[in-house]
């Protein structure tokens, strides 16, 4: 358990320190996380997300820990509930699970 809490401490700084002082990290239940994103033009999104992920991928390296990474991500520019975010952010993340693991998959709400 003791290392179980130190690899999602080391997720959760490696994550805050790739982000900008504006962006949010927080751990929703187990291993999952989100990142909410203000102020961030849609196009960037995509290398962002990659940047994030190489970050993490290099964080596990380091640590000598085989764990990898797939991540859901969604944005949208109109008003839609968190639940709605939340959901299509999952479906997204469970696309990159079932498609090889280990990936980036992002959606947008309209």
């Amino acid at each position: 358990m003791k290392e179980g809490n130190h690899l999602l401490q080391v997720v959760a700084r490696t994550m805050q320190t790739s982000v900008r002082e504006v962006d949010y990290v927080a751990r929703l239940f187990a291993d999952y996380f989100c990142l909410l994103l203000p102020e961030t033009d849609i196009e960037s999104v995509p290398l962002l997300l990659q940047k994030l992920k190489m970050s993490l991928d290099e964080a596990m390296s380091a640590m000598h820990w085989p764990v990898t990474f797939s991540i859901g991500a969604v944005t949208t520019d109109t008003a839609v509930s968190s639940d709605a975010l939340l959901c299509e952010a999952d479906r997204m993340m469970l696309r990159a699970k079932r498609s090889g693991k280990n990936r980036v998959e992002y959606g947008r709400l309209k």
